[in-house]
């Protein structure tokens, strides 16, 4: 079990109504903080909703890769490059994630202990009427669901990249980072799968040029040409495999100065319904109905729009019962498997060294710190 942590007690910040200034004297109890961080189509969204299913969860969906700007510029910089911040620095980040806002959240949504207005079905109303029309909603979107009360986890997931992570993990210092993997495989057929339905892009070269300048002295022992006109040039599958090494191996390199769990999605998927309550029961929150039902799959009425949580099953967080984790093996030929493999087989294997078995409760665990007075 980790130590106890005091609490960070927030206070909302002062709104504006009009031409007055209201200011609340509600605080923001926020006992345990949690960094959820993987290779996209990972199942790393998944699993945030699983966690977040949890009314003790305050969940904010990709805050760094898309709010960044709302930090001040300097405060940005140190905690990108300094691998430390002070603790008055962290206090105004963690208050600017706490901050609600319709880019940092997305649906489905859950009944909350820290929301005033706790309505799963009204608050996907309102964060599709903001992204509609954000200069004019926002204002209130953000004071309907600001955190309010009594203590909470905050859970943060990152999949954008793992550039700078490391330092953003040691100035925000947060109880648990959770590195969720997929087989490599699996993740680059779904990414495969989006590009070739148009609802996903292919690396551009500006993204392989970046990339080839941060990690040429690796390419050569992944049996990937390293030379920029033979990276290029590469298949596809090799150069997304070469990525989801890179960005993996970061993981790796944190997990050795930080308190983590490495969760392998297909091991915990299989065992899902007894490797759940295990998995929540170490981060510190509680299995609850809505849990179940979201671990159960898709709503009943799939044609309501505010069941819908996203635009197109591709990107659903809902998990059909018939969906298979391993159904890149019907998907890829032969020559891809070997090709995606010859890259990212090494690290693979150190990932699922690494990995929990979710047979038995994850080590190391949460303990819910106590509130300062």
């Amino acid at each position: 079990m980790l130590r106890n942590r005091a609490c960070l007690l927030i206070p909302e910040r002062p709104y504006c109504s009009g031409r007055r200034r209201t200011k609340c004297i509600v605080m923001v109890e926020l006992t345990r903080l949690l960094v959820l961080a993987g290779y996209q189509r990972s199942g790393t969204t998944w699993l945030s909703n699983l966690i977040n299913s949890s009314p003790e969860v305050i969940y904010r969906h990709e805050f760094f890769g898309r709010l960044w700007a709302k930090l001040p510029p300097e405060l940005w910089q140190k905690l990108k490059q300094n691998h430390g911040i002070t603790e008055v620095e962290r206090h105004t980040v963690l208050e600017t994630a706490l901050t609600a806002h319709h880019e940092a959240d997305r649906p489905p949504f859950f009944d909350k202990d820290h929301l005033v207005l706790s309505n799963p079905r009204l608050h996907h109303l309102m964060w599709m009427a903001t992204n509609v029309l954000p200069k004019l909603l926002s204002p209130l979107y953000r004071t309907l669901y600001q955190p309010r009360g009594r203590g909470s986890l905050l859970l943060i997931k990152e999949t954008r990249s793992a550039v700078n992570l490391d330092s953003i993990l040691a100035g925000l210092a947060p109880d648990l980072s959770l590195f969720v993997f997929r087989h490599p495989c699996g993740a680059i057929a779904s990414h495969l799968r989006g590009i070739a339905s148009g609802r996903m892009q292919p690396p551009t070269a500006k993204q392989l040029k970046v990339f080839h300048a941060h990690n040429q002295s690796s390419l050569r022992s992944l049996a990937v040409e390293p030379s920029l006109e033979g990276w290029m040039q590469e298949p596809i599958e090799r150069q997304l495999a070469a990525m989801w090494v890179a960005q993996n191996q970061r993981y790796l390199e944190m997990g050795k100065s930080i308190t983590s769990i490495y969760l392998d999605y297909e091991a915990f998927y299989a065992a899902r319904q007894q490797a759940t309550p295990l998995l929540l029961q170490a981060i510190g929150i509680s299995f609850t109905e809505q849990t179940g039902e979201f671990l159960n799959g898709s709503p009943t009425n799939r044609q309501s729009l505010l069941s819908r949580d996203s635009s197109s099953e591709f990107f659903s967080v809902y998990r059909q019962q018939n969906f298979d984790p391993l159904g890149w093996q019907k998907q890829l030929t032969e020559a891809q498997v070997e090709a995606i493999m010859a890259v990212a087989a090494p690290a693979y294997e150190t990932l699922q060294q690494r990995a929990w078995d979710c047979q038995v409760p994850p080590v190391p665990a949460i303990e819910a710190a106590q509130p300062l007075n």
